[in-house]
């Protein structure tokens, strides 16, 4: 007997332990085909069909590790907490993001702008970046991760 052969054996133990009726047990009124065999035996007129998983009721004692179907209920959301008012150092650092980006776009069109308004451009882009991030660090730990479930 070889490793698989013993693994085999042993899977068929635990099977016949785990499910004494069989897999699917098979309704009263019904039953399993028996396999088929080397030598031929009388066959009847019309074998009995297949017994299919989708066929067996549930209460038959067929072992289930499926959690019970619960009712379809729509999913309705949690209200969202109220959300933070925006501080003038928000407002600003948003400013001064946003308007470099739209001086970068008039230059784009063709708009010639003077040399220290280009200077005062970029500066106000690393000056937003910078209020923004320190904005952000500032904020209190979020409890969880936001999963809904």
């Amino acid at each position: 007997m070889n490793s698989r052969d013993a693994d085999n054996a042993r899977f068929e133990e635990l099977m016949a332990h785990e499910f004494p009726e069989g897999l699917i047990p098979a309704d009263r009124s019904r039953r399993l085909p028996d396999p088929p065999s080397a030598e031929p035996a009388a066959e009847p007129d019309a074998p009995p069909p297949p017994v299919e998983a989708d066929d067996v009721p549930a209460d038959n004692g067929f072992r289930s590790w499926a959690p019970p179907d619960e009712p379809d209920e729509p999913f309705v959301p949690p209200p969202r907490p109220p959300s933070r008012r925006w501080t003038a150092e928000g407002i600003s650092g948003a400013v001064l993001v946003v308007v470099p980006v739209l001086l970068v776009l008039l230059s784009a069109a063709g708009v010639r702008l003077p040399a220290f308004v280009s200077t005062l451009g970029g500066l106000g882009f690393v000056v937003g970046v910078a209020l923004l991030l320190h904005r952000l660090r500032k904020r209190p730990p979020v409890d969880g991760d936001g999963a809904v479930l």
